[in-house]
């Protein structure tokens, strides 16, 4: 172990001041912990940041993957869990410094935490939920058994929230971001890319999956409450051979919806999926279902049914509408046998623990490579914060005992104006943009609107009673887990197509305030950083700033280089999809971005067999510039602050803190992963892999290269470098 007690004071020698603060000594510990020292940081950075922590951290047995930033979500899950495994009197004693103004209307406060509590319980009452089996499942399974038709069955589906051969749904409008539209997309697939359904070893894995699955729901071995349900209830319970015929029939539907839809790169492209119709046409066009009657089931009462929507992926409905003509009815049977399991699949993770583990076998085992299951209590916080539940509502529970109030958040605000000046200070100084597009340019940056840790309005997470008003409607029982479930899930869906006809509403925070994530809105022009991810690595007050600016600086350049990104710079600053830039610059733009695709289609992954899969640089393009310029806007804003405030390194690391800068934001993506989830990642994710998104950076920036001294050639200082931002 260094010595961590050294100090040296700054000034004349030349060397910059060492903190020596007990949470800098522990911060370079386990920096220190994270090193391997025998890589040279100009021949692999993300090595050099990360190997130690790469050779010591062991892959939990029931995650696919770990990480810097998965941990912190696992650290916030472990807040949560004490939190709503215990009562509201001891969270009152639990309460962060400067939370006090944020706790008022206590009754309201407590009933609504209650609530809350009462649907986790639900969930963890598994003495319960295994005496009822998958019986829960039943009446809607006999309901949708009952349609005659395949129109009918998706009616009823799509009013379940279940998406087995299209998503339909409410979003802004990206043409005029004042209103909302309803959105007609291609179904989300069950395994995690279109490549998994051409594997034929992991389709029989699925095939097995999904006959265990049904076996044990709609066998006819299931417990005895279950096969009384099913006898009410008249549902006729499977027999092996019919489960074995239905499963292979499912496969090879889904097979063919798979290479139906289109590239996940397409699929990111606003422009592709932009494409407004006439109901009318659509009707005539997609007969699969009464799309009218779908909408006039969702719509408000007095709000007028749209005569136009936008349909996204239109080649998948072109190919699923030719598929359907030529089938000339023949394939009824084997659809709706299709829609029976997607259904049964979707709703079989919130049935009890036994049946509920066959959905986690497929999901993480087969697709993942993760033969254990997480705890119980994993999947019900899961299910209680998710979005389209208790989200926002559990977030101010974390917010009170884990972040703090009014007085962190506006720093953080402060934090967010600091990366944003330095990105309005470097935008005129690119010479590939001409003047109009500059200007245009600087139009939209002035326009984006930051968010930081939690919302304050639309929910308010600092009024209970607004947040009670966001939650009317939702039904909780102690005792009924699944019906809690359907609730909340219907809850949400109300709650989206209620948006349909009303005046967008910007101030509405879309992450949960416990989230480790940030987002830029394209259609919004906005920034929303949650209180999640404001913690180490990437943010802490009582560390040096060059940590900070290298964590959530990065992340909030990161952010703001979204908006002039390939999908970004189509929006201009009211969030309007439009064509703003002149033509010389789009090109130039292009040619820049070329340079990023080529070299992030040089890193690759090998899978359990030593088969190579590269990183698709076309698909994570937006994220590689983001980056880059996140690293770029961040490392400016920094040294601006650093020639009028005494900046401090970490004792015991031999380095400065511009250094530090870098190596802090290398460390914040150290990561482990089985290969079946690299390579699930490589081919699906907009992201790049952990190791890609350093090394890609470091090899980009001059600044690195010079401070950490790497002669040009070697590994980290190519002799070209990709640069757009």
């Amino acid at each position: 172990m260094l010595d961590l007690s050294s100090s040296v004071l700054g000034g004349n020698s030349g060397h910059p001041l060492i903190c020596t603060s007990v949470a800098c000594r522990e911060a370079a510990q386990n920096i220190l912990n994270d090193m391997d020292m025998n890589i040279d940081p100009c021949t692999d950075f993300y090595q050099y940041a990360c190997g130690n922590w790469i050779k010591t951290t062991e892959l939990p047995a029931d995650r696919s993957d770990t990480s810097t930033l998965s941990n912190l979500h696992f650290a916030n899950q472990e807040v949560l869990h004490g939190i709503l495994n215990s009562t509201y009197d001891d969270l009152l004693k639990r309460l962060k410094n400067g939370t006090q103004s944020l706790l008022v209307e206590q009754e309201i406060d407590r009933s609504n935490f209650n609530k809350a509590k009462d649907y986790y319980d639900a969930c963890m009452d598994e003495k319960t939920l295994t005496k009822l089996g998958p019986s829960p499942l039943y009446p809607g399974l006999a309901e949708l058994l009952k349609k005659p038709t395949i129109n009918e069955m998706l009616l009823y589906l799509t009013a379940k929230g279940t998406d087995p051969l299209y998503s339909f749904f409410v979003d802004i409008d990206s043409k005029n971001p004042t209103v909302r539209t309803i959105v007609l997309d291609q179904p989300p697939l069950v395994a995690p890319s279109r490549e998994t359904y051409r594997d034929a070893e992991v389709m029989e894995k699925y095939r097995r999956g999904l006959v265990d699955m049904l076996t044990s729901i709609i066998g006819t071995n299931v417990n005895k409450h279950s096969a009384k349900e099913s006898k009410r209830l008249n549902l006729a319970l499977w027999s092996a051979a019919d489960i074995e015929t239905r499963v292979k029939q499912f496969v090879d539907m889904e097979i063919m919806i798979s290479n139906l839809t289109v590239t996940p790169e397409d699929h990111s492209n606003p422009l592709l999926n932009y494409n407004r119709k006439r109901l009318a046409d659509v009707e005539k066009t997609y007969p699969l279902v009464e799309w009218r009657k779908l909408i006039q089931s969702f719509v408000p009462t007095m709000t007028p049914i749209p005569e136009t929507l936008v349909v996204s992926s239109l080649p998948y409905f072109d190919g699923l509408n030719q598929w359907l003509q030529a089938s000339q009815g023949k394939a009824n049977e084997m659809i709706k046998n299709y829609l029976v399991i997607r259904y049964i699949f979707d709703k079989s993770s919130q049935l009890d623990p036994k049946t509920s583990k066959f959905n986690i076998a497929i999901t993480n085992s087969i697709f993942n490579g993760v033969n254990v299951a997480p705890p119980r209590w994993r999947h019900c916080l899961g299910s209680v914060a998710s979005p389209s539940t208790f989200g926002q509502l559990v977030g101010r529970y974390f917010v009170l005992v884990n972040f703090g109030g009014e007085d962190k958040r506006n720093r953080i605000l402060e934090f967010l104006t600091v990366i944003h000046e330095s990105w309005k200070r470097r935008l005129p100084k690119l010479t590939w943009l001409d003047q109009t597009t500059l200007q245009k340019a600087m139009e939209k940056l002035d326009k984006i609107v930051h968010k930081a840790a939690y919302g304050v309005l639309n929910p308010d997470l600092r009024s209970p009673s607004s947040l009670q008003a966001f939650y009317h409607g939702t039904n909780i029982h102690k005792t009924t887990y699944y019906g809690n479930v359907l609730s909340t899930d219907q809850w949400a869906l109300n709650y989206s197509w209620s948006l349909l006809g009303k005046p967008v509403d910007k101030t509405m925070f879309n992450l949960n305030p416990m989230d480790v994530n940030a987002y830029y809105s394209a259609d919004q022009n906005e920034i929303v950083v949650a209180a999640g991810i404001i913690t180490s690595p990437f943010y802490n007050d009582e560390l040096p700033d060059a940590m900070n600016f290298g964590g959530l600086g990065m992340v909030i350049g990161h952010e703001i280089t979204h908006a002039f990104d390939s999908t970004g710079r189509l929006f201009d600053g009211m969030g309007r999809m439009t064509d703003w830039w002149t033509k010389p610059t789009m090109e130039r733009f292009n040619q820049k971005a070329q340079c990023f695709k080529e070299q992030y289609s040089k890193f690759s992954v090998k899978d359990g067999n030593g088969k190579v899969y590269y990183v698709n640089g076309n698909l994570t393009v937006n994220e590689n510039l983001a980056d880059n310029g996140g690293v770029a806007a961040s490392f400016d804003a920094y040294s601006m602050l650093a020639q009028t405030k005494k900046q401090y390194a970490l004792p015991g690391l031999d380095l400065s803190p511009e250094q530090l800068f870098y190596l802090n934001y290398a460390r914040a993506w150290c990561g482990k992963a089985t290969p079946q989830s690299m390579v699930n990642q490589v081919l699906s994710d907009v992201h790049s892999i952990d190791m890609t998104r350093i090394n890609g950076v470091a090899q980009n920036s001059d600044h690195f290269a010079k401070l950490y001294k790497c002669p040009v050639g070697s590994p980290m200082n190519p002799p070209t470098k990709c640069a757009v931002w």
